[in-house]
This record gives structure tokens, sequence and C-alpha cells, in this order.
């Protein structure tokens, strides 16, 4: 099966560029992009959005998602993955990583 990502309003921009100029195999949206969720789509409807796209959640949101996450799983849903972003890790990196993932998944 072929991973495809879902990138979370609070993930920087310039990820979605690192990945098309450089990795555009990548199967990706964002929200509030062209075939995502709206933006401000709150966390527990974002896990529903994944899981019924079938995308694993890409984020940064160490806050409030952990908690979401958990209790949408607690409600008998699932979920295709949600891999943090740390703040501090750069775009480029975050872009190959994705790639890496993606390509040993498929």
């Amino acid at each position: 099966m072929k991973v495809r990502y879902l990138l979370d309003e609070c993930v920087p921009a310039q990820l979605d560029q690192a990945l098309r100029s450089r990795h555009a195999e990548v199967d990706f949206v964002r929200v509030g992009g062209a075939g995502g969720p709206k933006k401000e789509t709150q966390d527990p409807e974002l896990l529903l959005w994944v899981e019924a796209h079938r995308r694993l959640l890409v984020t940064r949101d160490k806050n409030t998602m952990p908690s979401h996450v958990v209790r949408h799983k607690a409600a008998g849903h699932t979920t295709w993955g949600v891999l943090y972003i740390h703040e501090s890790q750069r775009v480029r990196d975050a872009a190959i990583d994705l790639a890496r993932i993606a390509e040993g998944l498929t």
C-alpha cells in the first residue's frame, strides 16, 4: 500500500515546495489546500478525515494532538499513523524523511 500524507497546517509550508521539487513521487495534501480538509479544521475532525482518506497525519502539534489521538482510538477509530516533526528539524530533512518512509512502505 502506498503511503499518503496529510500535512497539518502547523507544518511549515516550505515542506510542500521541498516535496514537490525534490520528491514529486510523494503523495500529500495539506490542510487548507487542494484535496485536503479546510483550514482550521479541529483535531478530532482531522483524525476522522485521515482515517476516511487513509492518510498518515504529519504534524508539529505536540500540545493537543496526542490527547485527541488517544480519544480517537478509545472511541473505536483507527489511524494510518501520526508523525510528529520536531520544530528543530530542517524542512529539507523532513522532506527526505517523508520520502524515505513512503519508499520503504510501498
